[in-house]
């Protein structure tokens, strides 16, 4: 007989972090009332050699800001290595804003509150705000404005640290961006708290830091939205552990989102509908998430049929609402699939939404599987390698628990349904019934 279940235990997630140390000695107290842009700039050259030794990674230099508002007379351009800025306190105490009007910006010229072009840096402790009044230019120039735009070559060395990233919030006409990315992102962010469309990435951009901790407070975070562009080429692979979005958020969007890659891991996250690699390949592997509605490479049921989603990664007791993990038929010939593992998971679909699964070779083990559009099969099979354990498969109406519409085998056993399979799928264990796998069917089973 085929084995009932293989043997599972839960990885330890390895986010270990060690942001470089503060020489007090090569350090700069900053008040409300100094020139911060003035003082960096002072910091950072080589005139401070002959005192602070040689600017280095073993050998920083620091400022430390005081508490307070600090208002920038420009954005603040942070363009050399192992210079680092910190604040001790909470970072709702520390504000640094830059609140002039730029106009006549373009898309690759953005408003910025603070531009990060070093590789090395650290930031810690304080707020970051843009209240730039940057206008619409016309119908189709936006000119973004970034309370921090990453800009660099490699930033895995970077942290961020107990920051906040802030937009101002006055128009809804131009892009106000917390934190926007031009560049592929590795750094390390931990305890980091934004306001929506923060984390966002430019086509082509690669997200792939590690972060611990971090909440994006509005839709649109985490390389939510790939920048507004159906055809942007960016991925998703990077490590996120307790970190929270709202709607269309890690790599999701209104209707396409990024791919995730199969380097992705993701423990303890929780977004909205539409978020976690929105229409495309997710590879990811994903421990204790929740989702929304069309999530996990999921299909967003008002869909541009250029894209098919598909759910090849791994999950292990994360919950979703309908048409996530690559379920959800649409009858074009271009369907969503699911060719992944589920393991523990909770599929659920809601009145108007819940189509079936279409498995490609999929494994679901311990899960429950519920369909809620009027006559949805639960399972599709579109080859015969798909395995079903222990699980729970609610399909409506006339569907099927398992559907094929051409000859397909199963591996079906000890799992619950409230409809029998299609007579087009043979169970692999024993005469080819379901029965025969130790399932039940039951039209009382919920």
């Amino acid at each position: 007989m085929q084995g009932l279940s293989r043997q599972f235990s839960l990885p330890v997630p390895d986010f270990s972090v060690t942001p470089p140390k503060i020489k007090l000695g090569n350090s700069r107290f900053v008040g409300p009332d100094d020139d911060l842009v003035e003082l960096y700039d002072w910091l950072k050259s080589s005139d401070r050699d002959s005192q602070m030794g040689t600017l280095s990674e073993n050998n920083p230099r620091s400022l430390i800001l005081t508490s307070g508002y600090h208002d920038l007379s420009s954005g603040l351009l942070l363009d050399t290595d192992d210079v680092h800025i910190y604040h001790f306190g909470p970072a709702e105490a520390c504000v640094v804003d830059y609140t002039g009007v730029s106009i006549g910006l373009t898309n690759d010229n953005h408003s910025y509150t603070v531009k990060q072009t070093a590789d090395r840096i650290t930031l810690q402790g304080f707020t970051i705000h843009n209240t730039t009044n940057t206008p619409r230019v016309s119908a189709f120039v936006l000119e973004p404005a970034n309370a921090l735009w990453p800009l660099f070559t490699y930033n895995e060395k970077s942290y961020y640290k107990f920051m906040n990233f802030r937009k101002a919030n006055i128009s809804t006409s131009t892009r106000r961006f917390p934190v926007f990315h031009q560049s592929d992102e590795h750094g390390k962010w931990l305890h980091c708290v934004a306001d929506g469309m923060a984390w966002r990435v430019a086509d082509g951009v690669d997200f792939n830091p590690t972060m611990w901790d971090c909440m994006c407070e509005g839709d649109y975070g985490f390389g939510g939205d790939n920048n507004g562009n159906p055809s942007g080429t960016g991925t998703i692979g990077g490590k996120f552990y307790k970190c929270v979005g709202q709607k269309y958020s890690f790599g999701g969007c209104s209707s396409y989102g990024m791919a995730i890659t199969s380097s992705a891991e993701f423990w303890f996250c929780e977004s909205g509908e539409r978020s976690f690699g929105l229409s495309m390949n997710v590879a990811g592997t994903f421990y204790y998430c929740i989702g929304g509605r069309s999530c996990f490479g999921g299909y967003p049921y008002s869909f541009n049929e250029s894209y098919t989603p598909n759910f090849s990664g791994e999950a292990y007791y994360c919950k979703a609402g309908a048409n996530s993990f690559g379920s959800g038929v649409r009858g074009t010939g271009t369907e969503p699939k699911f060719s992944g593992v589920l393991f523990g998971c909770v599929i659920e679909g809601d009145s108007s939404y819940g189509e079936s699964f279409q498995c490609e070779g999929g494994r679901i083990e311990n899960c429950r599987i519920v369909m809620a559009a009027t006559n949805q099969h639960a399972l599709i099979l579109t080859d015969g390698n798909t395995k079903v354990y222990n699980s729970t498969l609610i399909s409506t109406g006339t569907g099927n628990s398992i559907y094929a519409a051409s000859a397909q085998n199963v591996v079906a056993t000890h799992c619950r349904m409230n409809a029998d399979k299609h007579a087009n799928v043979t169970n692999l264990i024993g005469g080819g019934a379901l029965a025969d796998g130790y399932c039940v069917m039951d039209s009382d089973v919920g």
